[in-house]
């Protein structure tokens, strides 16, 4: 459950979606059963405050776990637009 901000020196709690930036991470996992391979997507959802969002990006560690990295100059990262359910179901009209 996400709530607070994904930089571990950051305090921000999470309290409303128009607050920060939450990003949909899709993460591929392999699972080895003997002569065949399986692929699995898993979905998981980090959020970042606003201040933090524009200086990081989340980022996995080797142990599985997520964090921050600097972000690089002049590369955007992609957030996950939320909407509320009334406004979601009258655009789809």
């Amino acid at each position: 459950m996400l709530s607070k901000c994904l930089n571990p020196k950051c305090s921000a709690e999470f309290r409303y979606l128009h607050e920060g930036k939450l990003f949909c991470l899709t993460i591929k996992q392999n699972s080895d059963l003997g002569v065949e391979k399986s692929h699995t997507m898993h979905v998981e959802y980090v959020w970042m405050c606003n201040s933090c969002s524009r200086t990081f990006e989340p980022t996995r560690e080797a142990g599985g776990e997520f964090t921050v990295k600097r972000r690089s100059p002049g590369v955007v990262t992609q957030s996950v637009e939320v909407r509320p359910l009334s406004v979601a179901a009258e655009s789809a009209s």
